[in-house]
């Protein structure tokens, strides 16, 4: 094991962590799949709850993370020393993508009982499950897999 994938790197986080992140997202984003025939609203309000959760963690980064700070405070100290460590920009960019998409659920959820806006509810919340479940289970990041293609279109400052 190289002592660099032990030590703290601020921008880069233990693997483990954000993959604990998915899991705890995708039982929430499930949890307002199963209400949402029950109760639209109800769908809406977990959505936006989750939706807060991944805007801390698009703008603050894993560190910040509601579900990053219990894996940090309850998870790894249990566990062995990473001796994985992934980079923090791509993270940051796939909580933007799971804020976008469970915005949109909620809005649809919340769009006042219309059936189209109950299905974009529904297409976009199972979008961001899948997202979510495939971090998780299998560490595809799929918001950090389209990161490198958004950061060629970031603009660069010129050198003078």
């Amino acid at each position: 094991m190289s002592s660099i994938n032990t030590i703290a790197q601020p921008d880069r986080v233990d693997v483990r962590g954000p993959r604990f992140a998915a899991w705890i997202t995708t039982a929430v984003l499930v949890l307002a799949l199963l209400v949402s025939p029950v109760s639209p609203l109800a769908a809406a309000i977990v959505l936006g709850l989750q939706a807060l959760v991944f805007a801390i963690g698009a703008v603050g980064g894993p560190r910040r993370h509601p579900y990053g700070r219990v894996f940090a405070k309850v998870v790894a100290p249990r566990l062995g020393p990473a001796t994985e460590r992934e980079p923090v920009p791509p993270l940051k960019f796939a909580q933007l993508v799971g804020l976008i998409f469970a915005l949109a659920g909620a809005a649809g959820f919340a769009s006042g009982g219309s059936t189209v806006g109950f299905w974009v509810g529904v297409i976009a919340t199972a979008f961001a499950i899948v997202a979510a479940f495939l971090n998780a289970a299998f560490g595809i990041c799929l918001g950090c897999q389209l990161y490198p293609l958004v950061a060629r279109f970031r603009r660069t400052p010129q050198l003078a």
